[in-house]
Parts: structure tokens; C-alpha cells; sequence
């Protein structure tokens, strides 16, 4: 089974086939993930997700607030895939695309942003497994552990996503 959420929209592929695209709406407070039936092939499988992150509220999307926006900002996503009762190890690389631009309008209050998309520069190979990302960065883990000082005051561990509800809609 595979586990995802973000904070914002997500479309998901595995091996270069669509799975799914997410979450359902809810409260950052109370994240819901998505969670899909796989069948993995053995060996490595190429799991690419594209997210959009508006940055603002809007009639689908509430920004993160609470302690953990400061330490992350706005973007988190997670992925868990389980295997035979153990998690399987991800290795993730991520980069973030020039396909859209940053700079349109909004169609209106609470509404989302006028897309502006160029296919020409986003590669349509990178959802495949044989896409070479060598050059992407490696993404890191959205954990922290804080100072002992943080720790001292009452404020240690902080991750996004503090509370995960499995969604109950297909």
C-alpha cells in the first residue's frame, strides 16, 4: 500500500503509470493522505509525484499555520509505502519546475491562480523509471530535532503534517 499526502494538490505516477491525484480537502491540523493498492515491480520502482503549492489561501486550500510553518514553509509532502508489514526505503530527488509561471493573476477571491503553463519545459520522460535525475537535488526530510536550548524550553521535535487521517474516499 502507498500513503500520500501533501500540502497542496498532487498528481502521482509509478513506473510511469497515473495512480491517483489528491488529497481531499481538509485542514492542515488534520491532514488526510490517500492511499493506493500497488503492485511493485521487483527491484527499483520510480515513483514521481508533481505538486502545486498556491501559497495562499484559497476555497480548496488553507495555508499550514502553527509551529511548523516557520521551520518548513509550505510544500510538504509524504510518502509512505509499505511492504510486507515493513516500510520501504524511498530515495527522493525533487526539482522544482520553470514550466509555470509564478507571476499570474488570480481569477478571483478565494480562487486559484490563471495557469500559465509551457509544456516545452517540462520533460515528459521525468515521470518514467528510466529518467536519469541525476542532476535534481535530493530532497530532504521535513524533520526537526531543534537546539538544546529549543529543547530546554518545551520545543523539540517539530514535522509537518502532526496529525495524518486516512481518507475514507476512494
Amino acid at each position: 500500500e502507498l500513503a500520500i499526502t501533501v500540502d497542496g494538490r498532487y498528481r502521482l505516477w509509478l513506473n510511469g503509470e497515473p495512480v491517483g491525484r489528491g488529497p481531499t480537502r481538509a485542514s492542515p491540523h488534520f491532514q488526510r493522505y490517500d492511499h493506493y493498492a500497488v503492485a511493485l515491480n521487483p527491484g527499483v520502482n520510480h515513483i514521481a509525484v508533481l505538486i502545486h503549492v498556491p501559497g495562499v489561501d484559497l476555497a480548496w486550500y488553507e495555508t499550514v499555520k502553527g509551529g511548523w510553518q516557520p521551520v518548513f514553509g509550505d510544500g510538504g509532502l509524504y510518502v509512505e509505502i509499505v511492504t510486507g508489514g515493513a516500510p520501504a526505503r524511498i530515495d527522493w530527488r525533487m526539482m522544482e519546475t520553470p514550466a509555470w509561471r509564478r507571476d499570474t493573476v488570480r481569477s478571483g477571491w478565494g480562487q486559484d491562480f490563471i495557469e500559465d503553463f509551457d509544456a516545452r519545459l517540462l520533460d515528459p520522460a521525468w515521470i518514467r523509471a528510466e529518467f536519469d535525475d541525476a542532476d535534481w537535488p535530493a530532497a530532504r526530510d521535513m524533520v526537526s530535532i531543534g537546539s538544546g536550548d529549543e529543547i530546554a524550553r518545551g520545543f523539540g521535535r517539530v514535522e509537518p503534517f502532526p496529525a495524518l487521517l486516512r481518507s475514507e474516499i476512494p
